[in-house]
């Protein structure tokens, strides 16, 4: 609720470097990295290297592929392009409880209608290595997805470290499998992988959405949090109508 030009209202964040890698490559928390799985503007200041900024975008496009696998594998074997992007902002809301209580329930469907042209312009060259791998094709404005295990595993190969490490603990429950690959090997034969990611993706985001909601209140203080919470309840409730 930081005012801006007695026009707009803005929120903001500070985050260490490292952790903010962190988040990037490997989804500890799925907060930052699944705000920057959509589009953005990023903003640069004179004292920012040339190597800063191409290794900042090198760490973006791990992630936005990293989104884009995650999606494939919830996904059915046919879908639409609007079906993707949907998957894709969902990705970092899945557990949220916020959107239970406090937010748009249209907030997912809002985002992907305002910008679609703008997710189809950052995500058309993953889309376009996916079609010459053929692990996607496109055909009567559908998209279809390769369902062969080794796709499959490829897909899970190339989630984060922290989604691996989720899957591992949930589909290893008996101990009987060695090590991740095992269990990747494994999860890729089953017709249960969309399941046990959506868990795993839940769990990351249900204990990160609890922290940064405690953080809110303890930086902005009791009476901004009160007042920003009443008003995404009211524009969850109008939402509703």
């Amino acid at each position: 609720m930081v005012p801006y030009k007695n026009q707009t209202l803005f929120k903001y964040g500070v985050i260490k470097k490292s952790h903010f890698i962190n988040d990037l490559l490997d989804w500890d928390h799925l907060y930052v990295s699944g705000r920057l799985q959509k589009p953005i503007k990023t903003i640069s200041f004179d004292h920012t290297s040339e190597d800063d900024l191409k290794n900042l975008e090198t760490i973006m496009k791990i992630n936005r592929q990293s989104a884009i696998h995650a999606c494939l594998l919830q996904l059915p074997e046919e879908f639409t392009e609007e079906e993707l992007y949907l998957t894709l902002v969902g990705l970092s809301y899945q557990g949220d409880f916020r959107m239970i209580i406090g937010e748009d329930k249209n907030k997912i469907k809002n985002i992907v209608k305002a910008q679609l042209p703008l997710f189809n312009q950052l995500y058309q060259g993953y889309l376009d290595n996916l079609i010459e791998t053929n692990i996607l094709q496109i055909k009567d404005k559908k998209m279809i997805r390769d369902c062969n295990p080794r796709s499959v595993l490829h897909s899970l190969n190339l989630l984060p470290k922290r989604v691996q490490q989720k899957l591992y603990l949930e589909f290893n429950k008996t101990g009987k499998l060695f090590d991740i690959d095992d269990v990747l090997i494994a999860l890729s034969r089953s017709y249960e992988y969309p399941t046990y990611l959506q868990k795993s993706l839940r769990q990351i985001v249900q204990r990160s959405s609890i922290r940064q909601s405690a953080k809110g209140l303890l930086t902005a203080g009791l009476i901004k949090s009160s007042k920003y919470s009443l008003l995404k309840m009211i524009k969850m409730k109008n939402s509703l109508r």
